[in-house]
């Protein structure tokens, strides 16, 4: 997987090649607060060419006919602050240079996780997100979600990476 990351800033999440590499697609990520302590980890496991059983948000893709890659990831707040996230915006790498495709609102996170605040200590999971590509061998979606923590702006990518046939 090539990465995913909280940060305080609106730089890249990371501009470190192992970070980005896209050969593995399971990783743990340790995301540091501006003074340098421990603020989350995020977790992203690769399922494969289809979700986990038993599935509890609704796919909209027709996975069994058109190919598309599944993952779990899992945020953990380990700071002493909460995590507050407002709005996630979508993007793919390759398409229209990386621009936003669409944006969804803070009903949309606590749709997709329960709830928008990451409580010191606690966790938000999402089970069997996917990613898909048309023609493409692959393809990359940036899921980018912005909120607060401590008072300051926070930035969360998580990339999940598909791969045709793979």
């Amino acid at each position: 997987l090539l990465g995913c990351g909280l940060q305080t800033d609106p730089k890249p999440v990371s501009s470190n090649p192992e970070t980005r590499n896209p050969r593995p697609r399971d990783y743990v990520e340790t995301i540091p607060a501006p003074d340098r302590s421990d603020l989350a980890v995020i977790k992203c496991q690769y399922l494969g060419k289809e979700p986990e059983k038993s599935i509890e948000t609704e796919i909209s893709r027709d996975w069994k006919t058109a190919d598309t890659d599944f993952y779990h990831f899992a945020i953990t707040n380990v700071s002493e602050h909460p995590i507050t996230l407002s709005k996630v915006k979508y993007r793919l790498a390759e398409v229209r240079h990386g621009a936003v495709h669409r944006t969804a609102t803070k009903a949309d996170i606590e749709k997709e996780f329960g709830t928008a605040v990451i409580e010191p200590g606690k966790s938000v999971v999402r089970r069997n997100s996917w990613v898909w590509g048309m023609n493409e061998q692959s393809r990359t979606m940036h899921k980018t979600y912005l909120g607060q923590s401590n008072n300051q702006d926070v930035k969360l990518d998580v990339v999940l990476v598909y791969r045709l046939g793979k």
